[in-house]
Parts: C-alpha cells; structure tokens; sequence
C-alpha cells in the first residue's frame, strides 16, 4: 500500500492518521505515547527508505548534555513496534527537523552553536547514527571547504538519495557525495529590499526521483539600534539537482 501519515502532537503522545493514497481513504490511526518525562516538541516522522513502514522519533537531552533519540515503527495496521535501542549523540550537540533521514534511516547531530555569528563557528564534523540498528556504522560529513560556513550550527539538511546531502548556509548550498567524499557549491542570489537585508535557506523538498529540488528561501532584515529581526516572508526557488542551476523563482 501506498500510504501518507498525519501527525498530530496532543499532551498524551502523537496522534497518527494512516491513509491509503490508492483510495484516498484514512485506513488506520495509532497512538505513540511519549517516550521521555521531559522532551524535545519535536516529532519528526517519515517512511523509512521509502518503505510502508512508518517511523516515529522522539528525542530529550540527558543531564550530562546528551542527545538521546528513540524511534519506534508503525505498520500499515497500526501495530507499534520499538525500532532499535536508543541512539545518544556527542555532547551538546543539536536535534532539529531537519536532522532525519528517514529515507536513510539516520539521524544527523547538529554541531552546538558557540557564536551568534556563523564566520565566528568553529568547524566541525557532523555526525550520525542508525534509527535502526543500535550497531551500524557511523556516517559522517565533514565541514565544507569554505571557512565562512562552518558545518557547525547548521540548521538545515536535506537528503535527495543516499549517496548525496544538501547543506544549507547563508547565501549558498553545499553537496556533499558521500561516494566521492567531495563537495560542490551552488551560491543564491539575494534580492535585496533593504540596507541590512538578509536571506536564508530553509529544508527543501525533492522530488520523487531526486532530481528537482524546492528550496523555500526566508527572507528578512536587520533593524538598526534594535535586537531580533524583521520577516519579509519567503520566495521558492527551484533547482536542478544535476546541473545544480534555478529553473525558477516563486
């Protein structure tokens, strides 16, 4: 069956809504209680390799400053199962949406954030573990060879197939082959409204096949003598994954 899933986060766990796409019709609902006392508001799901079987996440930090993942497996009638033991990240590092990998079956621990500034980041690696098997070998992604964007404190990933990643800076995307071990830079063009203007890419989304990529792209400024930030909404912008050119801005 292919199917789609709705999550709806209540104060006793996540509320799942299972549905037949061939139908068009709701074909189970499960209940995911809470794993942890105290937890991230973070309930990341997603099919596992593209699979009927889905997957669920959930995520707290330890005392010691230590990221801990648990995810179980809901099947097409709503039987939940524990998927692995669950998986600890380095210290202090971060767990955002962005960081699953459910076509992978992976979760990716962000680099913490030293600075408010990103060319004061230190570089560092990103790190990973299986959602799956408690014993899999780690993946890892290295920092991008340009000293302005550190993979530290990177808050958006994307993941097109498993042999490619999309990391997401200011100003720019970075793929990384996990086969070659190389990385390719693709800059975005800034449409500038205002004397401190700013934009920012956000998670994309792929096609079916990989190829095309919709990246929406938040748009703001920086107030003068004032703190924060002020929204200008966002634009999409469509890119060709092989020839990594926009076909199109929204």
């Amino acid at each position: 069956m292919k199917g789609a899933a709705l999550a709806i986060q209540t104060a006793s766990g996540v509320f799942l809504q299972l549905f037949d796409l061939s139908t068009g019709q709701l074909a189970q609902t499960a209940r995911v209680p809470p794993k942890f006392p105290i937890q991230f508001s973070l309930h990341p799901i997603g099919f596992i390799n593209d699979s009927g079987q889905l997957s669920v996440s959930q995520a707290h930090y330890l005392p010691s400053g230590e990221p801990e993942v648990s995810t179980q497996l809901v099947d097409a009638d709503g039987s939940i199962t524990p998927a692995a033991a669950s998986v600890l990240g380095p210290k202090y590092t971060e767990v955002l949406g962005s960081s699953f990998d459910f076509r992978g079956g992976r979760v990716w621990f962000l680099c913490p954030v030293y600075s408010a500034r990103i060319d004061r980041q230190p570089r560092c690696t990103l790190t990973s573990a299986s959602l799956r098997e408690a014993a899999s070998a780690s993946s890892e992604i290295p920092p991008p060879p340009d000293d302005r964007v550190i993979g530290s404190g990177q808050p958006n990933l994307g993941f097109p197939s498993s042999d490619l990643a999309v990391l997401l800076a200011q100003d720019r995307l970075w793929f990384y082959s996990f086969s070659t071990r190389s990385f390719r830079q693709m800059n975005l063009p800034e449409t500038p409204h205002h004397i401190r203007w700013a934009e920012f890419p956000g998670q994309p989304k792929f096609s079916s096949d990989g190829r095309f990529a919709a990246v929406p792209v938040y748009m703001f400024h920086y107030p003068l003598f004032e703190e924060g930030e002020v929204p200008h909404g966002a634009k999409i912008v469509v890119v060709d994954m092989t020839t990594l050119q926009i076909l199109q801005t929204i």
